[in-house]
């Protein structure tokens, strides 16, 4: 009997660790980026074309990742804004050139 409880208990830590995070930033004009993933991220530089102030962030969180951060500049020196879970106007909007989830 107690094998059976093991692989039950060991499938529902792996679901559960399974969670990713996901942030969303949308641009004032209309453009979208989306990450994802399921650790802290560490300083994450943008490779994207993030030319237009970001006016919404989307965030939702993961098992080992609550808060989100970000920066004006790619070396994440400039933290302009930290929050969790949900969505945030950004207000006044700014060009995000990196990001940190953690």
């Amino acid at each position: 009997m107690q094998l059976p409880t093991a692989l039950l208990f060991l499938t529902a830590f792996s679901a559960s660790t399974a969670s990713a995070w996901r942030l969303a930033l949308t641009m004032q004009d209309f453009r979208t980026a989306s990450m994802h993933g399921t650790t802290n991220s560490g300083c994450t530089r943008l490779g994207l074309d993030m030319s237009s102030p970001v006016a919404v962030a989307y965030f939702c969180k993961s098992s080992f990742a609550d808060t989100f951060e970000l920066y004006a500049n790619g070396d994440c020196s400039g933290r302009k804004y930290t929050n969790g879970e949900g969505a945030h106007r950004i207000a006044p909007g700014f060009r995000v050139r990196a990001y940190k989830v953690y």
